[in-house]
């Protein structure tokens, strides 16, 4: 009788459930920003994968900052031509923690103090040494305006990398 319950598609049956979660989670992963926790370890994988990438420096009331994530960073992260050139981070300041390039505890706001971020949104690129490689994005405009200027930030950044 068990032997009977289980027969393969059956068996199949009851574990959709488990296909279909872990699906979902890796859809989740790929749509969200990742929050910058370790510095060092993102200076590392951009050394690594020769590749820059950018922190979104928000702030939990920020309206602007919410916009420019779901209409312009959120869609950028369902492109896998924008995955190959860039790595998206964010760092909300006033609520975290990370760890800086030399391996030190800080606050969000300490390490917004050292970058000079002090409006939000503001995004930096940051090449496999830690420095910036492009000119930063404060504040957003139009969407369309917006893009384009992330976009050319990222094709600079991307060429700042293939000179060092």
């Amino acid at each position: 009788m068990i032997i009977k319950f289980f027969t393969p598609v059956r068996f199949l049956l009851l574990l959709l459930p488990v296909f279909v979660s872990v699906a979902q989670a890796r859809q989740e992963a790929h749509d969200s920003i990742l929050e910058l926790k370790d510095f060092k370890h993102a200076i590392t994988q951009a050394k690594a994968l020769n590749r820059p990438f950018m922190i979104e420096f928000s702030s939990p009331s920020c309206q602007y900052c919410e916009a420019l994530e779901e209409e312009i960073l959120q869609p950028i992260l369902k492109n896998d031509d924008y995955l190959k050139k860039i790595a998206i981070l964010k760092l909300e300041v006033g609520t975290s923690w990370l760890i800086d390039a030399s391996g030190k505890t800080l606050s969000a706001e300490d390490f917004a103090d050292k970058y000079d971020v002090d409006f939000f949104p503001t995004i930096i690129f940051f090449n496999g040494e830690g420095k910036e490689v492009s000119r930063r994005i404060i504040g957003i405009t139009t969407i369309d305006y917006t893009t384009s200027q992330i976009d050319q930030a990222i094709d600079i950044a991307n060429q700042q990398m293939k000179m060092n």
